[in-house]
């Protein structure tokens, strides 16, 4: 994929992966659209970079989907790349009093339900464009669980799976759109705030991605995600233990 003269929607922009990407693709030329619930913080963030203009949305709310889904399509029409990084987390344990309903629903609106909503939304725009992609953000949990983070984990591994469907769909579709999967380990970033274990920086994530964008690597195993996908290749309980000691 090229990495300059495109226009690129992110969603989760207003910090983290998200806000490090949109630094990355501001420095090579390209429009950037930063969308997120934390407006303030996002326009202060959008502000900073070159091209590049914030978009209030919460992804758990279908009417502000639908007015981002509109705003693209009316202002952005030249969108080829569409990275759907925002995510939910809530610690939490299974089968205890610490269990909310709301929490999980929350997490599987915005980790899972919101992406499949925009991807189909915005597939038809995309296909018309030379080169095109989607990317979605999931994780190392995607192919085993965390018990302190036992939605979460399920959706990143719907969103693992559907990523897989998405491009077998889209090339018996005959669509040119590359679907992108990046999964990166623990990183320094709002959602895991206060987790005492060893953690990748943001930056690292997003240069890691955008080297492996340009060499069209459809599933980026960034840092230890790679050890427990090996891990889990040959066993799927050592790899569950090793996630859960």
């Amino acid at each position: 994929m090229k990495t300059s003269g495109n226009t690129i929607l992110i969603t989760g922009a207003a910090s983290g992966i998200g806000l490090e990407i949109a630094k990355l693709f501001s420095q090579k030329n390209n429009k950037v659209i930063m969308a997120d619930r934390s407006i303030d913080q996002l326009k202060i963030e959008a502000a900073k970079l070159e091209n590049a203009v914030a978009i209030a949305v919460d992804l758990t709310n279908e009417n502000d989907i639908n007015k981002l889904i509109q705003t693209i399509k009316l202002n952005y029409s030249t969108l080829n790349i569409a990275i759907l990084n925002a995510g939910a987390a809530n610690d939490y344990s299974l089968y205890s009093t610490e269990y909310d309903l709301e929490y999980a629903k929350s997490e599987i609106n915005t980790n899972y339900i919101a992406n499949v909503r925009l991807t189909h939304a915005l597939e038809p725009l995309l296909s018309t464009k030379e080169e095109a992609a989607f990317v979605v953000t999931t994780s190392g949990l995607a192919f085993v669980p965390n018990l302190n983070y036992p939605t979460y984990s399920v959706t990143k591994a719907a969103l693992h799976s559907f990523a897989l469907a998405s491009r077998l769909a889209l090339k018996r579709k005959g669509s040119s759109i590359k679907f992108f999967d990046l999964m990166p380990p623990l990183t320094e970033t709002p959602l895991a705030k206060g987790l005492d274990a060893p953690k990748i920086t943001a930056a690292e994530v997003a240069a890691w991605f955008i080297a492996s964008f340009e060499k069209d690597e459809l599933e980026i195993h960034v840092g230890d995600t790679e050890k427990i996908y090996q891990l889990f290749l040959k066993s799927p309980e050592e790899a569950l233990m090793a996630v859960n000691p």
